[in-house]
């Protein structure tokens, strides 16, 4: 059984940020970025790499936002390739919400201020060094963009918000 090979122009015009499904477990979230910086140096600004509590290993999922729409396509070139990620193939896809500002809304509105200091929470980054990410939430978002965050995660719930056709849990 053969199935279809992944296309490369996942991308909407103008889209910046990527979803990624199906991960190998063992992939930690520096070796991520040590990839992303052989293909897009400095050219990402936003990876959320969700950790289970329990275990503290990634759940195979990560959302990456790039400075760019070049850079995210050069990096779904990379990260689509046979053989990146060994025999596993990771699903990727383009995120519903777009942009570093709307996406450290999204994780506040969902989990809470009192969360970004928690190990899983998202990495901001700065020319490609990491910066802290309660500083850049305070300096990229603000209540309004908070409470956008929040009614479309209300619509979310509902199943009101679903861009790849499948209902969100």
């Amino acid at each position: 059984m053969q199935f279809p090979k992944q296309d490369e122009n996942v991308l909407q015009p103008g889209a910046t940020t990527i979803m990624m499904r199906r991960l190998p477990l063992q992939l930690t979230i520096t070796t991520l970025e040590e990839m992303l910086s052989s293909v897009v140096p400095g050219q990402y600004d936003f990876i959320y790499f969700p950790c289970g509590k329990r275990k503290g290993r990634n759940i195979a999922l990560a959302f990456i936002n790039f400075t760019s729409h070049l850079a995210a396509q050069a990096a779904v070139a990379l990260l689509i390739a046979d053989g990146t990620f060994g025999d596993r193939k990771p699903q990727v896809s383009q995120s519903e919400v777009q942009g570093l500002g709307p996406n450290l809304a999204y994780y506040v509105a969902r989990f809470g201020w009192q969360e970004l200091s928690d190990p899983s929470a998202p990495r901001v980054y700065r020319d490609g060094q990491h910066v802290e990410s309660l500083r850049a939430v305070c300096q990229l978002i603000d209540m309004e963009m908070v409470k956008q965050a929040m009614e479309f995660l209300s619509n979310e719930s509902q199943g009101l918000v679903a861009s790849d056709g499948r209902r969100r849990r």
